[in-house]
């Protein structure tokens, strides 16, 4: 669902929520919120660091994984 911006015209407040369009639709037909129309937000990163590296770092990260123990954390 999309995120909409909605400003109070009585108070001023403006809030963000996520809805449905018909729910938005119903909320700006009572005539209390107005929806402030803005720049969309883009999402510019999707997925782990690790899979957005390079072979070598991905295999460097294995020798280091193999050689530091049983106990480590580090995810390859």
């Amino acid at each position: 669902m999309p995120t909409y911006t909605f400003k109070n015209l009585k108070t001023g407040e403006v809030k963000d929520e996520i809805m449905s369009i018909s729910d938005m639709e119903k909320l700006t037909s009572e005539g209390e919120w107005k929806q402030v129309i803005g720049a969309p937000q883009l999402v510019t990163h999707v997925g782990s660091v690790v899979t957005k590296t390079s072979q070598g770092w991905q295999d460097h990260l294995k020798k280091i994984k193999k050689s530091s123990g049983s106990g480590n954390t580090i995810k390859t």
